[in-house]
């Protein structure tokens, strides 16, 4: 077609290919697999999966026992992970915690009683008043 032509296809003459297997270009023409993990290269592959009704029950029963995989499974809309949710809570109690212990100890800041607890080599050592050289 030349550009200026009076010739114009419609986007519908156009003709659209076969449906969209799942086998590549080298499998649909040579029937053999291209090689993956599970199918080694060279062997005889066809769409749809495996033909035989043995494997077909036993990979259906290993589904069942197994249940999906992780990735696979629907989300509960809502649902809150239970996975390390209470970090925030822990880090918050673990510093009063500390305040608790420096105002009890007659520390003005916990800064100046964790350096402190820290040069004692910890604070069971700073309650027994060891370190710093004794």
């Amino acid at each position: 077609m030349k550009a200026g032509s009076d010739e114009a296809y419609e986007v519908t003459d156009l003709l659209l290919p076969d449906p969209i297997s799942e086998l590549n270009r080298y499998e649909k023409e040579t029937g053999e697999s291209s090689g993956s993990m599970n199918m080694p290269k060279g062997r005889p592959t066809q769409k749809g999966g495996s033909s035989s009704n043995v494997m077909r029950a036993v990979r259906s029963k290993i589904r069942k026992e197994t249940g999906k995989p992780p990735g696979q499974r629907k989300k509960e809309k809502g649902a809150k992970s239970s996975d390390r949710t209470g970090k925030y809570l822990d880090k918050l109690r673990s510093k009063r915690a500390t305040a608790d212990k420096a105002k009890k100890a007659g520390f003005k800041s916990s800064k100046d009683y964790t350096n402190t607890v820290a040069r004692y080599g910890g604070e069971s050592n700073y309650n027994k008043g060891r370190g710093l050289g004794s």
